[in-house]
């Protein structure tokens, strides 16, 4: 066999042995079995180093919370696109990035690649071929999300509500889920809490219906701070154990102690409350 048949031959075997190994993972990650999924990915990842396999395990070190070796995967993979003159990957690798920079709290940088995102995304679709509904979607979450975290409430709500309308038309539960999400907060951020606790009821129950333990963990946490302000305190304390268990359950143990701090808090206030008549 000649020598290229024969690597041809050798990289089909890696990458059905990756592709099995990324199933086995997606499956081992619903079941709960969050440790093993991730042993799963990083063995896909040996198997076969492609840029498609390093960003499903991208996504999945977002998704547990291990900001650090996602951002550095995907700056890799940006160089890496540089280098090799691969504007899609470069424009998926910064975007991606951005997200994390937006888990990290880091808005500026966020935004920034974002912008840098948004740009390569045009470059490559001239206005007769415009982006699918899909990427447009996620571009005006992401951009929305940055208007959010620099206080132009009035750009988010806008870009969030156009993009409501797409997630919609494409049928996309995940999207539309994270949108309402973000609706919610939005409105919280702007002091109209019944209606951010009626976006977050509504992100939660789709949450729920696709299985998304981080989302739905999310919408707990930030119902409970809704809840807070409203001094329910023992409606506060179910929330934040609800969000408990589902962040453990996707392995966002991050974001499962904070939860489990200010549970203890919220329970240290009701414990005070009930040993002070005066309180009462």
């Amino acid at each position: 066999m000649p020598e290229t048949l024969k690597r041809q031959a050798s990289n089909s075997v890696r990458r059905a042995a990756a592709e099995m190994l990324v199933e086995e993972a997606g499956q081992l990650e619903r079941s709960g079995l969050v440790s093993a999924a991730e042993v799963m990915l990083r063995a896909a990842v040996r198997s076969d180093d492609s840029p498609a396999f390093q960003l499903r395990l991208g996504h999945f070190l977002t998704r547990t919370e291990q900001y650090a070796e996602a951002a550095a995967l995907y700056e890799s993979l940006w160089q890496t696109a540089h280098e090799s003159a691969d504007a899609h990957l470069m424009e998926v690798a910064v975007g991606n990035l951005a997200v994390v920079k937006r888990s990290q709290k880091d808005s500026q940088a966020a935004a920034q690649l974002q912008a840098r995102s948004a740009a390569l995304a045009f470059e490559q679709h001239p206005v007769d071929r415009p982006l699918s509904f899909e990427n447009d979607a996620a571009d005006l979450t992401n951009r929305a999300l940055d208007a959010m975290g620099s206080g132009d409430y009035d750009l988010a709500e806008n870009l969030l509500l156009r993009s409501l309308t797409l997630e919609r038309q494409t049928g996309s539960r995940v999207g539309e889920a994270a949108d309402y999400g973000n609706l919610g907060v939005l409105a919280g951020l702007r002091g109209d809490l019944n209606v951010g606790m009626r976006f977050l009821a509504r992100a939660y129950s789709v949450h729920r219906e696709i299985a998304d333990e981080q989302g739905a963990g999310s919408d707990m946490l930030n119902l409970a701070e809704f809840v807070l302000k409203l001094g329910r305190l023992s409606l506060t304390a179910r929330c934040l154990l609800r969000a408990v268990r589902h962040f453990k359950r996707c392995g966002a143990e991050k974001s499962a102690q904070e939860a489990l701090s200010r549970f203890e808090e919220v329970r240290r206030v009701m414990n005070v409350l009930d040993r002070d008549p005066l309180l009462n």
